[in-house]
């Protein structure tokens, strides 16, 4: 679908592209036969390898386009439909269960040097190689479906009692994790300067740094065993993770605003809060060092007392968020003691929040970008999205629902005058009532019939009247 609507991909499957490219192909592959055999004495050197380069490369390009369509799913489409059902190919599935993680702390402890430092200098090139060095992927189990599913059914069955309620779809719809902390776990001050009063992006970084900084904290804590640790912990790390990796990677998923240059000055304080140290490139090649250890780091980042140091080291035109981030991160792990909640239910607090954050995005992103990503298998925020509509959360289909009801409720109040004479004129015909209200838009609205348009046998009526 995404490919019909905006690509030209309708152009290029139908015969005349297919004719129009054989065509290009057989010219290009003409022309340089022909520069071949042409003699080129007179002409320079470098312009005779420079028009090589650029025939040979043309051809190139044009079998790697016609590599591309012949094992495109267009093209076995095509064959499928000529093959009669005699064709069979085997199904080849596109979503790899799994969510590319992308953490904030790890990259700026992690002083990765390219071996060719030429490289690693230029102005865009190097920080695109660091990006995207620090990625990595965690599967999608069972448990992490479990909670996502568990959560939009609760909210699936919040408004179906509430019939064609678009106001009550939308409201439920643009929590973004305040609803779990106001509502579940009575936290309105948290949830008022973490969520309600900052952007989403903004609130998106300041629960990935908490999150980091209490899940390195309970993790490497002694007194619990590291294999007691609660799966909700490592649910929440790894949504985390994916949505910090949406917000730097795939921007266009994610609501509008100064995300980049919020996650960039975060990134910059980052670094200039932690001590560098130069790796050389031998180092590189043998075992990748981290500048400081993660525990150590975060421990730091825990240790800071959030005040007026903080504020001068960020600057005033900084919308950095690291050290918010850190404060949150205090508050959450107070939560065991001044709020009176377990480990197990601080995580399944967060683990609620991350994924209620989750299903806030998939329902913003835009859905040529969700159909975008289908054509490579679709990220777990569109199937989300999918998973929502199937279950009733969407807009689009509460308006549609709600433009029917509205419908039919102002034909029935239009006509229900009619009811008492209706009844009465059928007693004494000796016919049946009709089963139910369509008749009120017959015979007011449309001024059809008298009769329901749900009654059959109009004809053994009209000869009974």
């Amino acid at each position: 679908m995404y490919d019909v609507l905006y690509t030209k991909v309708t152009i290029i499957y139908s015969p005349y592209g297919i004719l129009f490219r054989f065509i290009s192909f057989c010219c290009t592959a003409s022309a340089l036969i022909a520069i071949i055999f042409i003699d080129m004495d007179t002409y320079r050197a470098i312009d005779i390898y420079i028009t090589y380069i650029l025939m040979i490369s043309a051809i190139v390009v044009e079998i790697y386009a016609f590599i591309l369509i012949l094992f495109s799913d267009w093209t076995r489409l095509v064959l499928t439909k000529l093959s009669s059902g005699c064709c069979h190919f085997p199904g080849r599935r596109r979503w790899s269960e799994s969510m590319a993680q992308y953490n904030l702390i790890s990259s700026c402890l992690r002083n990765v040097q390219s071996i060719c430092n030429g490289i690693h200098n230029l102005p865009w090139i190097g920080e695109l190689v660091d990006k995207y060095h620090y990625l990595s992927r965690k599967d999608v189990d069972d448990a992490l479906q479990d909670i996502i599913f568990k959560q939009l059914r609760e909210k699936s069955d919040e408004i179906k009692d509430d019939r064609f309620s678009i106001k009550s779809c939308k409201k439920l719809l643009a929590h973004r994790g305040d609803n779990v902390l106001e509502k579940r776990y009575n936290l309105p001050d948290i949830s008022s300067w973490s969520i309600n009063d900052v952007d989403f992006d903004h609130s998106l970084l300041l629960w990935h740094i908490a999150t980091d900084l209490c899940y390195d904290s309970d993790r490497h804590d002694k007194t619990v065993d590291p294999e007691s640790v609660d799966p909700k912990c490592r649910i929440s790390k790894y949504l985390s993770d994916y949505m910090l990796y949406l917000l730097v990677f795939c921007p266009s998923m994610l609501q509008e605003g100064i995300a980049e240059i919020r996650y960039r000055d975060t990134l910059a304080e980052c670094k200039r809060f932690f001590p560098e140290e130069k790796i050389r490139c031998w180092k590189f090649v043998l075992k990748r060092k981290n500048s400081i250890e993660k525990t150590e780091a975060c421990k730091k980042l825990l240790g800071v007392k959030f005040g007026d140091e903080q504020e001068h080291i960020k600057g005033d035109k900084s919308q950095s968020v690291l050290f918010y981030g850190c404060r949150l991160a205090k508050q959450l792990q107070d939560l065991e003691t001044q709020a009176a909640l377990t480990r197990k239910q601080k995580w399944e607090m967060i683990s609620e929040v991350w994924v209620e954050m989750l299903t806030y995005a998939a329902n913003k992103c835009r859905w040529k970008e969700h159909g975008q990503q289908l054509r490579r298998g679709g990220e777990l925020l569109t199937h989300v999205r999918l998973l929502m509509v199937h279950l009733g959360l969407s807009e689009q289909y509460r308006i549609q629902k709600q433009f029917i009801s509205e419908k039919l409720d102002r034909n029935i109040q239009c006509c229900s005058w009619l009811r008492a004479p209706y009844n009465m004129l059928c007693r004494l015909l000796r016919i049946p009532c009709c089963p139910c209200y369509q008749f009120y838009q017959c015979l007011c609205c449309c001024c059809e019939c008298l009769r329901c348009r749900c009654c059959k046998n109009s004809d053994s009526h009209a000869s009974k009247v």
